[in-house]
């Protein structure tokens, strides 16, 4: 809705509560990272997609484990590294 303030807060507090919670710090640290995204802030946005990819291995769900792994491609893309971000045989 574009009020980026205050989801990456929601998100944060998501995340201090989380706890043990594996799914609920891959949520957190996926909308982090897309609030870093949104912002242009694409070496952040990379950096939260890795911890909630981290998050999301062990979860065994391969779809939350692909929305992190597009989200680092599209975060590596924003900086420009094409090759990093979409691979070398579609560059």
């Amino acid at each position: 809705m574009g009020d980026v303030e205050r989801a990456e807060a929601l998100s944060r507090e998501l995340l201090e509560i989380a706890g043990s919670d594996a799914r609920a710090k891959r949520f957190a640290f996926h909308f982090l990272a897309d609030c870093a995204l949104i912002e242009g802030d694409c070496v952040l946005a990379e950096k939260r997609y890795r911890g909630s990819l981290l998050a999301a291995l062990p979860l065994g769900d391969v779809l939350e484990t692909s929305f992190e792994v597009q989200g680092i491609a599209m975060a590596a893309a924003g900086r420009g590294d094409l090759r990093r971000g979409i691979g070398p045989r579609a560059v």
